[in-house]
């Protein structure tokens, strides 16, 4: 499960801490010839695969895939992308070899309803019971009781 990311809690740590704050350059992207591999899983809400391609602008000697289906941490999940990263540690001034992600297929096409986030729908789903609810073993044994 991701953790949640409140700002204004989380950022109060540095005040309490009396951190001050980072230097505008820290804003900056990074510019490097130095070989970089970037692998992105093309589901990952943490480092979706948008930050690689934003990164990879700045990197001139940087290698971008992104792995159908996968999420976060795609050379723990997935075989493909474990071997590229350790070709690329073997040769970082190649590309590594993506034949693998052929074998990964194609992601099936998602229906626009299910990227809602479920809150957005809660009062208005099939879930959700105007009026009555059960009491007893829920399937009405013990009759209904009004909603107050």
């Amino acid at each position: 499960m991701v953790a949640h990311f409140d700002r204004g809690i989380d950022f109060m740590i540095c005040d309490t801490w009396k951190v001050p704050p980072a230097p505008a350059v820290e804003n900056e992207p990074v510019t490097s010839a130095i070989p970089t591999l970037l692998l992105s899983g093309e589901f990952d809400p943490i480092t979706p695969p948008s930050w690689a391609t934003l990164a990879a602008e700045t990197l001139e000697r940087s290698f971008s895939y992104t792995y159908p289906g996968g999420g976060h941490g795609a050379t723990v999940d997935l075989d493909c992308a474990y071997e590229m990263a350790a070709e690329f540690l073997e040769r970082p001034t190649a590309a590594p070899d993506d034949a693998c992600l052929s074998d990964l297929g194609h992601t099936p096409s998602i229906p626009e309803s299910a990227l809602e986030h479920p809150r957005d729908s809660l009062h208005d789903g099939p879930y959700h019971h105007h009026g009555e609810h059960q009491k007893g073993d829920g399937h009405g044994h013990e009759g209904t009781e009004e909603e107050p």
